[in-house]
């Protein structure tokens, strides 16, 4: 008799969650009884928060953080390599591809400071950061710097390919010119 009771609580509890989802009498009750589990199981955290037990609210705050940059390396290496793939192209149409490169080295300062921000106000708060939360600092930092580099080597180049086209074109000037002053 006791081992059927125990074997029906473990169902219950194995299968709260889809049971509960049913639209009968049972499903109403479940529901019910999982909102009071959760309203208790929150008031549970705060308690042992306040009395300095655990951090629940730091732990889910760490937790949000990492899925966050999760996401956001993922929207960035999308982001990037949709403007290399135009990139791609322009060089292939002979355009210039300044600008784009431009927008790409943007795209990881702002991406990676954003990164970092989040991370300290995280240890702000007093969170201790994982050892991966602190790799992730010095890996953003790190791209913030060659992006920085990669925007001053965009530039150099850009400068010296309009000066190049400049001296290309003043050349081709003289030379009409002087082909001009000869056959006069």
């Amino acid at each position: 008799g006791i081992m059927l009771l125990v074997q029906g609580v473990m169902y219950l509890i194995e299968n709260f969650e889809e049971l509960s989802k049913g639209s009968g009498l049972l499903g109403t009750v479940l529901r019910g009884v999982g909102k009071i589990i959760s309203e208790l199981k929150a008031l549970f955290d705060d308690l042992t928060d306040s009395i300095g037990l655990t951090n629940t609210t730091l732990d889910r705050l760490a937790e949000t953080v990492n899925k966050h940059t999760q996401k956001t390396n993922k929207y960035l290496q999308e982001y990037n390599h949709n403007l290399d793939n135009q990139i791609k192209l322009l060089k292939a149409n002979g355009e210039s591809t300044v600008e784009l490169e431009k927008k790409k080295q943007l795209a990881i300062i702002a991406t990676n400071v954003l990164i970092v921000q989040q991370l300290i106000a995280l240890a702000s708060t007093g969170k201790e950061l994982s050892k991966e939360q602190r790799e992730q600092v010095t890996a953003s930092i790190q791209l913030i710097k060659d992006a920085r580099v990669e925007q001053k080597v965009i530039e150099i180049n850009h400068n010296k390919e309009v000066t190049n086209d400049f001296k290309k074109h003043q050349e081709e000037r003289a030379a009409i010119y002087r082909a001009a002053s000869e056959e006069r």
